[in-house]
């Protein structure tokens, strides 16, 4: 006979049921609670892959709207300078031509002036003329002195 003594058999039946209520109790439980883990794990992981994808998209989309703000911003900057160098130019050039006028204004008034010195100028200097005339031909000379050739004079030399 092989089993001289239930021993042996009892320890084998023992060590069957010691491992079954072990897998029952221990290694299932722990089991599946390593298996929870790891679905939390994989969907935490899911969820944060989304999220940074999602961020991802976020910042892409406000990076192309950071962009156009700046290209309206820069479209806004390059109108307002053109408009203000507009606005400088035609104020120039309103104080060019107020400049031109007053230089006119005034070039004319010079002119004037010049025409009433010239004017006072030419009778003084036809007496000059006939004085010192006077004083080297003698007393009474019969030369008359033509204030038109005087004022002709006056003008070159000026």
């Amino acid at each position: 006979m092989l089993f001289p003594n239930a021993t042996i058999l009892f320890f084998l039946i023992s060590f069957l049921v010691f491992m079954y209520l072990l897998n029952e109790w221990f290694l299932k439980p722990v089991g599946e609670v390593i298996e929870k883990r790891n679905l939390m794990i994989a969907g935490n992981l899911a969820a944060a892959k989304a999220a940074r994808d999602e961020a991802s998209s976020s910042t892409d989309t406000y990076k192309q709207q950071l962009a156009k703000k700046r290209e309206e911003a820069q479209a806004i900057i390059t109108a307002a300078v053109t408009e203000a160098q507009s606005v400088r130019n035609k104020e120039l050039g309103g104080v060019k031509e107020q400049g031109r006028k007053r230089l006119d204004e005034s070039r004319g008034q010079l002119q004037g002036e010049k025409k009433v010195l010239l004017d006072s100028l030419i009778v003084e200097e036809a007496q000059l003329v006939k004085q010192i005339v006077g004083k080297v031909l003698g007393e009474n000379p019969k030369f008359d002195v033509n204030e038109e050739q005087v004022k002709k004079a006056l003008e070159e030399a000026i």
